[in-house]
């Protein structure tokens, strides 16, 4: 009878635990699903109006949980509460069109014209206290050029690039010039490897090796004009997106890093934004507004994406492209210039889930802290995305603007 009962008794128990582990199963793969494919409306967290305005291109960057995203609406930077959104501060920092770098307790940003385009007062190169907003330092370019591109600091260095004055290298703690390398107008952010500094020049038309500490150039080549696409350095290679000679036509060049000389050309493919660079894989935003995947060390086609754009009549050219793709655990964040926001499985080009944000769409995408964080000229948003990763100082993540999360 106690026999009998006691085998009652553990069937019963067996069937509890059985059934639990079937539930438990059952959410681990919804919660799988859902967080691998979500669709925009699962994927959307929030939406911030005080960060806006028309070719608002600098990407928001993070750390510690707290977003900097320069608004150029209002001529502010602002620091936001990356969960919700909320702001906690801003600073006037005119026509922000680059990404803040965050270095440990400082900001690095730079102005570029005053409201409407006008020239004055001087634009500025900053650091500011990321906790209170205090300008720590100013510099003014002597011939009052404008700052573009995104800071990018390399050990007691900041590297600044101006639109008509080169670049120039700041000492990170008080603004001071330490070397100033004129190689004309140039639009794009440096990236940084090996005691070089990268650079492509837009006019007169060059890509340079620079000493980081010195200026000095090591290595200068021709192989076109580039706009706001910024070199990145991968495995002992420079790529750089640039126009053709004599054309208007847009090719990606991959560049010895140590010397400039050729190793191999992606023809006709290219555009404003920059490559991101994966486990040999070479994303290339180009001119159709179209993402195509490369092996970057045989140059076999691996896929490209259907068109990334939706009609509006009113962009003269609504199929390019200024946003530079960011990629976490296997998606691919990309926002065209119509303002359709993509998330593309990066193994495939296969499109997950898309959605219209009703602005247009300059900004390129940041990650941290299992979000995703984009903006256009209506609003900052924040998307649920598969990643832990919670840092995100610069644009394109960091110095060799490899520009993925994982």
């Amino acid at each position: 009878m106690w026999c009998m009962m006691d085998i009652r008794e553990h069937t019963r128990m067996l069937a509890g635990l059985c059934l639990i582990l079937i539930v438990a199963s059952a959410l681990f793969v919804w919660y799988l699903f859902f967080n691998q494919n979500p669709n925009s409306a699962q994927a959307f967290l929030w939406r911030q109006e005080s960060v806006f305005g028309f070719d608002n291109f600098g990407t928001a960057t993070c750390q510690g949980g707290v977003l900097y995203a320069p608004s150029k609406g209002d001529n502010k930077l602002y620091a936001l509460n990356a969960s919700n959104g909320n702001i906690i501060w801003s600073r006037q920092v005119r026509q922000c069109d680059g990404s803040p770098y965050i270095d440990t307790d400082l900001i690095y940003v730079g102005e570029c014209s005053g409201p409407n385009g006008e020239p004055t007062p001087a634009p500025k190169a900053m650091a500011l206290n990321r906790s209170s907003d205090e300008v720590m330092w100013t510099f003014t370019e002597p011939s009052n050029a404008t700052w573009v591109g995104s800071p990018v600091v390399n050990g007691q260095f900041v590297y600044y690039t101006t639109l008509g004055t080169g670049v120039y290298a700041l000492n990170k703690t008080n603004g001071n010039p330490i070397w100033h390398q004129n190689i004309g107008k140039v639009v794009c952010s440096v990236a940084c490897d090996r005691g070089l500094v990268f650079v492509s020049a837009n006019a007169p038309p060059g890509q340079y090796g620079l000493n980081a500490s010195t200026g000095e150039i090591v290595w200068n080549k021709t192989y076109g004009s580039s706009w706001d696409s910024s070199p990145v350095v991968y495995e002992g290679m420079v790529v750089q997106t640039a126009r053709s000679n004599g054309t208007d036509l847009y090719s990606t060049y991959i560049l010895n890093e140590m010397t400039g000389e050729l190793i191999t050309e992606f023809d006709g493919r290219g555009g404003q934004s920059t490559p991101l660079i994966h486990e040999d894989i070479i994303f290339i935003p180009s001119q159709n507004c179209r993402i195509w995947a490369y092996n970057l060390k045989t140059g076999t086609e691996l896929w490209h994406t259907a068109e990334l754009t939706t009609s509006k009549p009113e962009l003269l050219h609504p199929d390019l492209s200024y946003c530079s793709p960011a990629l976490a655990n296997g998606t691919i964040y990309y926002q065209s210039l119509s303002g359709t926001f993509y998330a593309i499985d990066e193994a495939t080009g296969n499109i997950l889930w898309s959605r219209e944000l009703g602005g247009y769409g300059f900004g390129s995408p940041s990650i941290g802290g299992g979000r995703v964080f984009i903006t256009n000229d209506s609003a900052l948003y924040a998307f649920a995305a598969n990643s832990l990763d919670s840092e995100w100082p610069m644009f394109c993540k960091n110095n060799l603007h490899q520009s993925y999360a994982d």
